[in-house]
């Protein structure tokens, strides 16, 4: 139960408690609607567990004969599929529109929108093609990972984030160079 506070919290005090420049990041998340993502992510999860089982049960009693064993062996494989990586895309998706879409910066907002399944489908294929080139393919799956990521967020605003950013830097260096000559440090330009 304390799991989706602890995640409200931390992602809180991450958010607003960073810095661009002099703007601050701020984001109006509510713990509410973690636990809602949370019980959401269970509710999931139950309805897939007692799918498998009445399915398994009516295949038992239609009398389909499968082979025990060799479901036993994909059995780690599969939960680790379907427990841990769905599961997990699930949370990644849902927490990142939940925060990602409640942040802003000044007046300019983030735009998140990733799909669980999207994830579910990446991480599982890149888990497969990792076991298949014996971890080989690790810095491709991360990047191909992130891409997707990346390519599914945005800024929106009313200026150019362009000339914000560089209004920034401008203020920045000459804060810099204010608190350089305060306490009188001396940089020499190496050339």
């Amino acid at each position: 139960l304390i799991l989706p506070f602890l995640n409200y919290r931390t992602r809180s005090f991450a958010i607003n408690n960073t810095c661009f420049g002099l703007s601050r990041f701020q984001a109006q998340l509510t713990a509410r609607s973690f636990y809602l993502t949370y019980l959401k992510l269970g509710g999931w999860m139950i309805l897939f567990a007692i799918g498998c089982a009445a399915l398994l049960g009516l295949a038992h009693i239609v009398g389909l004969g499968f082979n025990l064993s060799a479901l036993i062996s994909f059995l780690p494989l599969l939960l680790l599929i379907v427990v841990i990586v769905g599961p997990g895309a699930y949370l990644k998706a849902s927490l990142g529109k939940l925060v990602y879409n409640s942040t802003h910066l000044e007046n300019f907002s983030f735009k998140c929108d990733w799909r669980a399944r999207d994830l579910i489908w990446i991480y599982a294929s890149n888990f497969i093609l990792i076991v298949l080139s014996f971890g080989l393919l690790i810095p491709w799956s991360k990047i191909r990972s992130t891409q997707y990521l990346v390519s599914h967020m945005a800024i929106k605003g009313d200026t150019n984030f362009d000339q914000f950013v560089a209004g920034k830097i401008d203020q920045l260096a000459a804060t810099g160079q204010e608190i350089g000559e305060f306490f009188d440090v001396d940089l020499p330009v190496l050339g």
